[in-house]
């Protein structure tokens, strides 16, 4: 991206208390508990409540994506306390531009422009993004959607068909796949193009150019 889009107003705040509370070190993995003050302090200033309710420690389907459709894509709040979370959806991390640190099972994973980060259901992790410059979109995937999608994948011999046997099964130790694009055109064009659709709210949308893609 040659241009960066402004922060939101809950940005600007959540950017407001972490540079008045550096020795809280909120870009650092936590419980929710410990930063409630920060999260209702800038998340409630919208009056939104499905953005309240993404507050919780478990995400469900219902938060995020819409009863008729099958994906939803949330780009994630810069400054946003990195407390510890889990939902019961697919997510793929995409970082269009800048960086961000994905803390998953004590691993901490950092990841660049272009890199796409895969998490199955249930696995608690927390995303620290703390720069303008960090553009990071969520791809939230139910499950029964994903399954559908990469069904003809379960067969074959490859790290992906793997990883998805493995999370199905939930025997998988390591939780997530990730991928260095080194920024390739097509797949951010691919991503970029989803996300500006799945805005229109399309009833019965099908995103299986993107599941290819991926």
């Amino acid at each position: 991206m040659n241009h960066f889009p402004q922060l939101t107003p809950i940005e600007n705040k959540l950017k407001q208390i972490y540079q008045q509370s550096l020795e809280r070190s909120l870009q650092e993995p936590c419980d929710r508990e410990d930063v409630m003050d920060v999260l209702l302090a800038s998340y409630t200033i919208t009056n939104d409540n499905n953005i309240t309710k993404s507050l919780t420690t478990h995400i469900d389907e219902q938060t995020f994506i819409l009863e008729n459709m099958d994906i939803s894509f949330v780009r994630h709040a810069r400054y946003t306390p990195a407390f510890w979370h889990r939902h019961d959806f697919f997510e793929i991390i995409f970082v269009q531009n800048g960086t961000c640190t994905n803390y998953v099972l004590g691993r901490s994973i950092p990841m660049r422009t272009g890199d796409i980060c895969i998490m199955a259901p249930d696995v608690t992790h927390s995303l620290s993004a703390f720069h303008e410059e960090d553009y990071i979109i969520n791809i939230l995937i139910r499950k029964s959607t994903f399954e559908q999608s990469f069904f003809g994948l379960l067969d074959s011999d490859t790290i992906l068909s793997d990883f998805f046997k493995r999370t199905f099964y939930q025997t998988s130790e390591i939780p997530y796949l990730l991928f260095h694009s080194e920024n390739d055109p097509v797949l951010t064009d691919l991503i970029e193009r989803a996300y500006a659709e799945c805005g229109q709210q399309k009833r019965y949308r099908k995103y299986t150019k993107l599941f290819k893609g991926l």
